[in-house]
């Protein structure tokens, strides 16, 4: 019966007539339905009309040409070739001041508050995630967010004014994508404190990748001995930005400090100036530990039925346990790979010894 089977198979298979008659029907079914059965490729998220994704048997097809001819093959890439394939140049890094604010987001995990996006601009080097892997650089999200600099967004003074204007109480996540004010690495104290400003009452909350230890700035350097060299810029930028931290968080706008990695989360941690999230492995437990024993919990979005809206950690500045966050969006088994070598990348020993930090340097 097998056999007989595949035999049929075989003979379908070299059927030339039906194969241009299911091409026809296709063509006439696109043909009549016009322009409403176009088709957004989920990949790139361009709009390419339907016919676009029908092989020669009228079979629908997931992706757009062009992202089958670049994305070929890719379950069996190493994790360098994968980053080489998946390398999104990073938008503009030029900062215009401008930025983006939903009085009701359509995300399904952020439930329907308030949500802002910052221009590519703010996002440090630092980050893991620059140029691979983040999930701003594809799909929908990037579409938008590459517009704030250009033609979307509004001013930052507008902003501050309709943050202000949320009710009492109310909970909103700053930063779907993009980083807190400021230039790459360094974060704008100023724009920081008046965005605190505007928070009080409310349940700000957002997420940083902007360095607060100096191993993390290492990138920006050829060799350990030229940062010792040139650690003066690093070691003022970090103590800023560790005192803008906290001095929002004891204000009441919760920032949580992303780590890459456990060990960096537990790094992070013992800064005691912010509550910690971490990115992890797509196939990472619901509860695990870091290597000095702290409770790490996934995101309870993505693993109930709760949204930002309802469950509200984040928002926690006091909160002791980790947030981990799996890796997710179109590239989850790269991240997941980058996560898994920054693992066993042996954390640098690289300290100094900052004079006490105070907040006088950020006083009005």
């Amino acid at each position: 019966m097998h056999a007989q089977i595949m035999v049929e198979r075989r003979r379908h298979k070299h059927r030339p007539m039906e194969i241009e008659l299911a091409k026809a029907m296709s063509t006439a079914i696109i043909a009549a339905l016009g322009p409403s059965l176009d088709r957004r490729c989920p990949q790139c998220w361009k709009v390419y009309p339907m016919s676009t994704f029908m092989t020669e048997r009228g079979r629908v097809i997931k992706l757009c040409p062009r992202c089958r001819e670049r994305y070929p093959n890719w379950s069996v890439l190493s994790l360098e070739e994968r980053a080489h394939v998946a390398g999104s140049k990073h938008p503009s890094t030029e900062l215009t001041g401008r930025i983006s604010f939903t009085l009701t987001s359509g995300n399904a995990k952020t439930g329907p508050i308030p949500v802002s996006m910052s221009e590519p601009g703010t996002c440090p080097t630092a980050c893991a995630f620059y140029d691979t892997g983040c999930y701003a650089l594809y799909g929908k999200l990037s579409s938008s967010w590459r517009r704030i600099a250009t033609r979307g967004g509004m001013a930052w003074r507008d902003f501050l004014a309709q943050v202000a204007a949320l009710p009492d109480k109310q909970i909103w996540r700053h930063n779907q994508a993009g980083d807190l004010a400021g230039a790459g690495d360094a974060i704008d104290v100023a724009a920081l404190k008046a965005l605190t400003r505007a928070n009080i009452g409310k349940r700000g909350f957002t997420f940083t990748h902007k360095p607060m230890l100096v191993e993390s700035m290492l990138s920006t350097f050829q060799t350990q001995t030229q940062m010792r060299k040139e650690s003066k810029f690093p070691r003022s930028l970090i103590e800023r930005n560790r005192a803008a931290v906290r001095e929002a968080n004891s204000n009441g706008f919760t920032i949580n400090l992303s780590a890459d990695s456990l060990e960096h989360a537990d790094a992070l941690a013992a800064l005691k100036i912010a509550p910690v999230t971490v990115v992890l492995p797509e196939d990472a437990a619901r509860r695990s530990t870091t290597p000095s024993g702290k409770l790490v919990i996934v995101c309870p979005a993505q693993v109930e039925t709760l949204t930002c809206e309802t469950c509200g950690l984040c928002a926690k500045p006091q909160r002791k346990a980790i947030i981990g966050f799996r890796a997710h969006g179109q590239f989850r088994s790269l991240v997941s790979e980058i996560v898994r070598s920054k693992r066993s990348e042996v954390t640098l020993p690289l300290r100094f010894s900052p004079k006490k930090e105070t907040n006088e340097s950020i006083r009005p």
